[in-house]
């Protein structure tokens, strides 16, 4: 266990000073930081002031030397209060031995800077990343929203713990979920889990939509953008399902795909370059070596992994698969013996049980009508 840690705060000036350490006094306690009166020997010194300017400067200036001079070894000095940018700049430039500048609506940096903390060879937690992982990880991901103040914060804190090493090789910020006009939050209670979206899709058509945007941007999610995923995955699958039961050969995954997926992992671009080949096998439908570069391709993307049969079944539990085929090799039987009249009839029979025939290369196959 890391031993306790304590935090002290000097305030002075306005009323929402006052205010705002009360509420970072709740955010270091949060983290089992505890308050003392001994700022020299505090792991966490945090100045809780007014504007940085004129008279207040050379006091503020003055208190910093001193903590930095006195204060205990690896101490984090943090400065807070109505701290504009321009002001923020000048603290950073005249003590740059300062952890954490925390300006007006920030307060919640405090938190993050807590949490990440496990950077530094202080850590408040017994998590450490550094000893788990090294100095520099390979990738750390999060949400646009987190780049600035939360990840800046990251960087910082691991530039001087590390002697100047990068904490990430690649920083990977993805763009917020839109729902309808808003974003999808907790807060505004309009949050949906895959667990309950598997309840009513398959899970290819959720990945397909997600796809559809590229991980930095908004994606906007709406019915709309989930049934046409399903059109576009129907689609395929209704092609496929003619050549289910011929085995595809071995073939590489279409570079173009790679070469969009290794460019910061372009989905989109991706997804269109899928639609073109897919475009070139229905020109040429009988080339396996296309067909199953397409296959192929669309699996590496976590795509047309389903039995084409199995997927156009999934929505309806009204038809029944054994009727059908034992139809179908009667009509066939029927074919063969040259009774197109009764061949006809099973036709029109499967036809009103919503079902279509397609005959190509002496082998019948069916699907759903309207599909």
């Amino acid at each position: 266990m890391p031993l306790a840690k304590n935090f002290f705060i000097k305030t002075f000036g306005c009323q929402m000073n006052v205010y705002d350490s009360d509420k970072m006094k709740d955010i270091f306690i949060s983290h089992n930081v505890q308050p003392t009166d001994d700022y020299l020997n505090a792991d966490f010194v945090v100045l809780n002031t007014c504007h940085i300017r004129e008279k207040a400067t050379e006091k503020t200036f003055s208190d910093l030397g001193r903590i930095n001079k006195k204060g205990k070894k690896d101490q984090k000095v943090i400065v807070a209060g109505c701290v504009a940018q321009a002001e923020g700049e000048l603290i950073q430039k005249r003590a740059p031995y300062v952890d954490l500048v925390i300006g007006p609506q920030s307060i919640q940096s405090l938190d993050h800077f807590l949490e990440n903390s496990e950077l530094s060879k202080n850590s408040v937690t017994e998590f450490d990343v550094v000893e788990i992982f090294g100095e520099t990880i390979d990738i750390h991901g999060g949400g646009e929203d987190l780049r600035f103040p939360h990840h800046e914060n990251e960087c910082a804190q691991s530039f001087c713990r590390n002697d100047g090493k990068q904490l990430a090789n690649f920083w990977l910020h993805n763009g917020m979920v839109q729902m309808a006009d808003s974003k999808m939050s907790k807060s505004l209670g309009n949050i949906l889990l895959i667990k309950d979206l598997l309840n009513d899709m398959p899970g290819e058509v959720i990945r397909l939509s997600l796809m559809s945007s590229h991980y930095r941007q908004p994606l906007k999610w709406s019915d709309e953008l989930v049934n046409q995923s399903k059109k576009t995955l129907d689609t395929f699958y209704s092609f496929l399902e003619q050549y289910e039961n011929v085995d595809i050969i071995d073939t590489k995954i279409n570079e173009e795909i790679l070469n969009s997926l290794s460019d910061d992992i372009n989905t989109p671009k991706a997804i269109s370059v899928l639609h073109s080949i897919f475009k070139d096998l229905k020109k040429d439908s009988d080339n396996i070596e296309l067909r199953s570069s397409f296959i192929k391709s669309a699996n590496f993307m976590g795509l047309l992994f389903s039995k084409p049969s199995n997927w156009l079944l999934k929505e309806d539990n009204n038809i029944d698969t054994q009727v059908i085929n034992e139809l179908i090799k009667e009509r066939n039987q029927a074919r063969q013996s040259k009774d197109f009249l009764a061949a006809d009839k099973i036709r029109n029979k499967l036809l009103d049980m919503g079902v279509v025939l397609e005959d190509k290369n002496d082998i019948t196959t069916w699907k759903k009508k309207n599909d």
